[in-house]
């Protein structure tokens, strides 16, 4: 029970400490900004001890099953350290550094016509500052290849290390809380269609969050989105979230798998 208590209390602390990461490294950012950046830190950090405190599953998926959730974590904080860093030193007018020049050729590379990258500089509005517009070129190119990278590495850790039998029974209600097992059809076909569900939606969001943002910025404010704690957010989201989604749908289209080969059970019950 103390290791759990334990566990569950780094847990929130590092998802704490994440969030509030851009408050605490970018030094433009208004007091009231900061504190609610904060407060919500200690808010989702509280929501993880809870979550992962108790036994029974609530929100958080493949909770048992290491290392899903660590990659997903790690690729978020990798993304809000990197981009705190990039907004901070152009800011300033510092050296790039090598992992600047290198999101910058990334950013270039791949800024072309109807490109994810195009579509997230143009969130930016009219006018802006040149420098901004930069960084979110470099956060964007850096984005980009972490979303690919990040999706076929997954793709192949469980395909050489047969995740996530290899650490033992595999158990859906534990591990897929929010999915009805009992739902219409068999339950390795409703796995296999929600798994490429969420690869085509986390494949088209990379495309859907830059034109939303893009659509609701008269509503947003042009402060909104020159600010750099909300664009590191912003980016944040755009590169993470498909992430996410991508990685779900090649986890669940792997427990179809193993459903077919009747290596896990179809229910809440366990061997």
């Amino acid at each position: 029970m103390i290791e759990k208590i334990f566990g569950a209390l780094v847990r929130a602390l590092l998802v704490s400490f994440v969030i509030a990461a851009p408050s605490l490294f970018l030094s433009d950012i208004s007091q009231d900004a900061s504190h609610v950046t904060i407060t919500l830190g200690l808010i989702f950090g509280g929501l993880v001890y809870l979550e992962y405190v108790y036994e029974s599953p609530s929100l958080v998926e493949f909770r048992n099953a290491p290392p899903f959730n660590r990659i997903r974590f790690i690729w978020l904080a990798v993304t809000i350290v990197a981009f705190c860093s990039f907004f901070q030193t152009r800011l300033n007018g510092e050296d790039l550094g090598v992992l600047g020049s290198v999101a910058t050729i990334l950013g270039h590379a791949f800024d072309f016509p109807y490109s994810p990258v195009r579509l997230v500089t143009l969130i930016v509005p009219f006018g802006a500052d040149p420098v901004v517009v930069e960084v979110i070129l470099m956060s964007a190119g850096f984005g980009l290849l972490g979303f690919v990278t990040v999706s076929l590495l997954f793709y192949s850790y469980i395909r050489v290390t047969r995740w996530p039998t290899s650490q033992g029974t595999f158990n859906i209600w534990q591990n897929l809380p929010l999915f009805d097992p009992l739902a219409d059809g068999q339950l390795a076909d409703h796995l296999r269609r929600d798994g490429r569900v969420n690869i085509c939606l986390g494949v088209l969001l990379l495309f859907i969050i830059p034109a939303t943002i893009r659509m609701a910025a008269p509503y947003l404010g042009t402060d909104f989105l020159t600010e750099p704690q909300n664009l590191i957010w912003v980016l944040s989201a755009w590169s993470v979230l498909p992430t996410s989604l991508v990685m779900r749908g090649i986890a669940m289209l792997r427990v179809a798998e193993i459903v077919d080969a009747e290596y896990v059970l179809p229910t809440h019950q366990t061997v």
